[in-house]
């Protein structure tokens, strides 16, 4: 198979642009095996699983799609289309025959917004949000960190401010937030806790977005009655020792500032038809059901 390296004990990973049988993808794990490779891995940007036949196991697949002449990205048929900087099936005529090409509508990213006021379980959520669904979860706060850590530009920016005891402007917040959706690889959306906090930031967000070509997916609103948030503040609070959060005006304060900041948002997001609530209460599988449930339709 013109192998000219030694695989011996090595891992090895196979890119495929596309598996249709899985003719050549089992013949190679074969001879890869017989060489002596001590772990492969398959990944293909298409597969057609309808025409599958393989018994080896795909590892990544980028994008599943119909069993049709596909063509672009350097896929061709008969020389036509292998230039082409977008994938394409060719329509074919009633004997079969490729006719016509007919752009492969582009697969989007998601972007899901997370709400939910403190002890309605967003951190035990967010978790299996992110695992199901293969998301990249966004905290601002986790962002500021890393970037200040890492010394970026950005970073130093936020470092200063905060030094200098200032608030950190909407537009370096921003910044962070867009750097990730550009770099970060692998996943299939993002899921944002803690951004965006203003009708500014909502709006900002959209325009990021729209530069994209994208939009939000849909926001995620963890909704628990306010005694049962009082019930689980404390309920944390005598666990963690933490006075403050054990104090009942203090709590009943923060269950205010929680729907004064996020009211404007929620009509925001209704307004747009983008809005969600999910009944938080009851056991953390049956949350977790709900949640995925509505994540499922997207």
């Amino acid at each position: 198979m013109g192998l000219t390296t030694d695989v011996k004990g090595r891992k090895v990973i196979v890119v495929e642009d596309i598996v249709d049988t899985g003719t050549t993808i089992v013949a190679l794990k074969k001879f890869l095996q017989e060489q002596g490779a001590s772990d492969i891995r398959i990944c293909t940007m298409l597969l057609k699983p309808a025409s599958y036949k393989g018994d080896v196991k795909l590892d990544y697949v980028a994008m599943e799609i119909p069993n049709d002449f596909i063509v672009g990205f350097g896929l061709d048929y008969d020389n036509l289309g292998r230039s082409y900087k977008d994938i394409y099936v060719l329509d074919t005529d009633s004997d079969g025959t490729p006719d016509t090409i007919i752009n492969i509508p582009e697969k989007h990213m998601k972007y899901f917004i997370l709400f939910g006021p403190p002890g309605a379980g967003k951190g035990t959520q967010a978790t299996a949000m992110v695992e199901n669904f293969h998301l990249c979860q966004l905290s601002t706060g986790d962002l500021l960190r890393k970037e200040m850590a890492a010394g970026s530009e950005l970073g130093l920016k936020a470092k200063a401010l905060i030094n200098a005891g200032e608030l950190v402007p909407d537009e370096i917040v921003e910044g962070m937030i867009e750097k990730q959706f550009d770099t970060v690889k692998g996943v299939e959306g993002f899921l944002l806790d803690g951004f965006p906090r203003t009708i500014a930031q909502a709006e900002a967000l959209n325009a990021i977005l729209a530069k994209k070509g994208e939009e939000v997916t849909s926001v995620v609103s963890l909704m628990i009655p306010d005694e049962m948030i009082k019930e689980r503040i404390a309920h944390r609070a005598a666990i963690e020792g933490r006075a403050d959060d054990a104090n009942e005006e203090v709590i009943a304060n923060r269950i205010r500032t929680y729907h004064d900041k996020t009211e404007p948002l929620v009509a925001f997001y209704k307004g747009a038809g983008k809005y969600n609530e999910i009944d938080g209460t009851g056991t953390i599988e049956e949350v977790r059901g709900r949640i995925a449930d509505l994540m499922s339709k997207y």
